[in-house]
């Protein structure tokens, strides 16, 4: 058969029967681009990430997307003019990984994670975009700057940014500030993951593991501490689990 005959790759390439996503997530998620969520709860949940992946970033620019003038602060915290950020900012991290780096072990990450849901529940997140904009938006700040946490530290920060009269940023002031968070993602049907398990193990390789990702080069994914694997709920693990950030930002 003509599909027989196809790599590895070549077939990865024809699995392009997806449905594209756009997501709302928490101001504080943790979800990065690569990841894996699951979009039957009422808000995206996180199952599997890869601890490491390339990205590509815009950094903080305006909402009309040109570049800020800024200044790295000694804290890590980053300094703008209040007049250039009033109309708000922007910032889109996107994932540049291999493109079937999930096709190559979705099937053993579904085997891992006891859920009802179906197959094409499981978002792949492909970008994530970060909105900053002042929460009421006839509010105007008062002449001065405009501080932003490191993103590094955006998931976990209590405030993401505030502003300022002073330019080291020791007085804080309002009006306050919104983050808003969007993702944008594929899912694919699970007639197609089917036909995954199927070519992957007439190419001598077990569908319920990760060697063909390991076969191909791919970064291997990691269940999240929220995923549900057998039978207990790992979160309730969390505290024994290690956390780690890699692609999260």
């Amino acid at each position: 058969m003509i599909i027989a005959s196809l790599s590895l790759t070549e077939y990865h390439a024809r699995v392009n029967l997806y449905t594209v996503h756009r997501l709302s997530l928490r101001a504080h998620t943790r979800i990065g681009p690569g990841a894996i969520v699951l979009t039957s709860s009422p808000r995206p949940v996180e199952i599997a990430y890869i601890p490491e992946c390339d990205i590509s970033d815009t950094g903080w620019r305006l909402s009309s997307g040109a570049p800020l003038a800024s200044v790295l602060m000694l804290n890590g915290w980053t300094r703008l003019d209040a007049a250039d950020s009033t109309a708000g900012l922007s910032r889109r991290i996107k994932y540049c990984g291999p493109r079937h780096c999930w096709l190559a072990q979705a099937n053993y990450m579904f085997s891992q994670v006891e859920t009802e849901s179906r197959e094409d529940e499981y978002v792949f997140v492909d970008e994530v975009a970060y909105y900053l904009q002042l929460a009421k938006p006839s509010a105007r700040p008062s002449p001065g700057y405009l501080f932003l946490c490191p993103f590094q530290d955006l998931q976990h920060a209590s405030t993401a940014a505030y502003w300022s009269c002073d330019p080291s940023g020791i007085e804080r002031r309002g009006p306050a500030l919104k983050l808003i968070v969007k993702a944008w993602g594929h899912s694919w049907d699970a007639f197609l993951y089917a036909g995954l398990q199927q070519f992957h193990r007439g190419k001598g390789f077990d569908p319920r593991s990760q060697d063909v990702a390991r076969h191909l080069g791919f970064p291997l994914y990691r269940l999240s501490p929220r995923a549900v694997v057998g039978k207990e709920d790992v979160s309730k693990n969390e505290k024994q689990t290690p956390d780690v950030q890699g692609a999260r930002l």
